[in-house]
C-alpha cells in the first residue's frame, strides 16, 4: 500500500496596523511586497525549516489575513513536497480496519 501525504505550515503574523497597503480582510492569496509585510521573515522561515532537513515547495501569502482594531493578522503558508509512504498489506489490517500497522510503519520513519 502506498500513500502520497503533503504538508504545510500555516501562521498568523501578528503586527501593528500600518497607514499604507493595508490588509483587506479575507484577501492576500500569493500576494507580494508591499501588500504583504511579512515576506521577507517568511523567507527566513522557509531557509530554516530547509537548513534543518525540510524539503519545501514553496511558500507564499494566505487568503486568512483581517483586523481587529488597531492590530493587523497576516496568513501566510509553507508548503511541503510531497512525501511517499509504503506499507505493505497485512491481512488482519485489512479485515479489522485497525490503522495500527500504519502508524506503527510511521512512527519508525
Amino acid at each position: 500500500m502506498e500513500f502520497e501525504t503533503m504538508g504545510e505550515l500555516e501562521y498568523y503574523v501578528i503586527f501593528e496596523k500600518e497607514p499604507l497597503y493595508k490588509a483587506v480582510d479575507q484577501r492576500g492569496y500569493h500576494e507580494s511586497v508591499p501588500f504583504t509585510k511579512w515576506e521577507a521573515l517568511r523567507t527566513e522561515a522557509m531557509m530554516a525549516v530547509a537548513q534543518s532537513g525540510g524539503q519545501i515547495k514553496y511558500g507564499h501569502s494566505e487568503v486568512g489575513n483581517f483586523s481587529v482594531g488597531d492590530t493587523e493578522y497576516e496568513q501566510n503558508e509553507i508548503e511541503f513536497l510531497p512525501v511517499t509512504w509504503r506499507m505493505p498489506p497485512t491481512r488482519s489490517w485489512l479485515q479489522n480496519g485497525s490503522f495500527a500497522p500504519l502508524q506503527a510503519s510511521m512512527a519508525l520513519r
